[in-house]
């Protein structure tokens, strides 16, 4: 709303009301101008998107919604932790100011990770499993917005590496691998080598790496192996490499297993078998 103040009437008589009116505006941001084009100014939305409006020489400017960045840059969380982020309009005046409470957040992994919209708690994400989730915050009334990829680590309570990769298990009980895949010790199938970890396997009691071939006790007591089996260390019948995990033929009440460069053991209720 914008009203003008007029000075007592004597004042106007003499002086003439373009060039003593006062202006005043229920918008923020308040420009007082003795032309009356000033009248024409008007306001932006309600939300931080903004807009301008001009009138004549010197009219209201409110500032524009350019851009939204999220903070921390590159976010990352552990499993079953939780992290927040807030959000910072920059505006077109160079202005910025913080948004947080007025944008609207979503996650695009929500089985890796969910972020809040309570009022109270905007911008708090959970990590749920280790992942990564594309993390928006949108603003509703310029349709602006700004994401950060997120990063939902492991919680991790053993690590493990081979020649040229290495190997953790959470306290979830994944088990997640990365780096050199040449022979299949990453467990994902053949392909590149990854850079980040990727999880293998789920419900693992026990994980063991040798030189480039690896194994996993299961929650059953079964085991898996995978990798290089040129020396028959995958312990299924056969000398051939395998890429993706592997049952071990006849193995069960498995309590412990380890592994050698190119060999595995795996010790049983009543005792050692290799």
């Amino acid at each position: 709303m914008i009203k003008r103040i007029l000075p007592h009437r004597t004042l106007l008589a003499a002086s003439g009301v373009a060039s003593i009116v006062t202006w005043a505006c229920s918008s923020t941001v308040v420009t007082q101008d003795t032309s009356l084009s000033a009248a024409t100014a008007g306001t932006g939305g309600t939300g931080p998107g903004g807009g301008t409006s001009t009138g004549g020489s010197g009219g209201v400017h409110v500032p524009k919604l350019k851009t939204i960045a999220i903070a921390p840059a590159s976010p990352a969380v552990t499993e079953g932790a939780t992290i927040q982020l807030s959000a910072t309009g920059v505006f077109d005046d160079g202005g910025q100011k913080d948004i947080t409470t007025f944008v609207n957040w979503s996650s695009s992994a929500q089985k890796a990770a969910v972020v809040s919209n309570m009022p109270t708690q905007k911008g708090l994400v959970d990590g749920l499993i280790v992942g990564t989730s594309t993390i928006l915050a949108v603003d509703a009334d310029s349709g602006l917005s700004g994401s950060e990829a997120l990063k939902i680590l492991p919680d991790v309570v053993k690590t493990g590496a081979g020649s040229d990769y290495t190997c953790a298990q959470s306290k979830s009980n994944r088990l997640l691998c990365w780096g050199t895949n040449a022979e299949g010790e990453l467990g994902l199938g053949p392909g590149a080598d990854n850079a980040l970890p990727r999880v293998v396997l789920s419900d693992i009691k026990d994980f063991a790496t040798g030189g480039t071939h690896s194994s996993a006790l299961k929650g059953d007591g079964t085991v898996l192996c995978w990798g290089y089996n040129k020396t028959g260390a995958v312990g299924d019948g056969t000398l051939v490499n395998r890429y993706t995990p592997t049952l071990v033929p006849g193995l069960s009440n498995v309590v412990e297993i380890a592994a050698g460069y190119v060999h595995t053991c795996a010790r049983q209720m009543d005792g050692w078998n290799g």
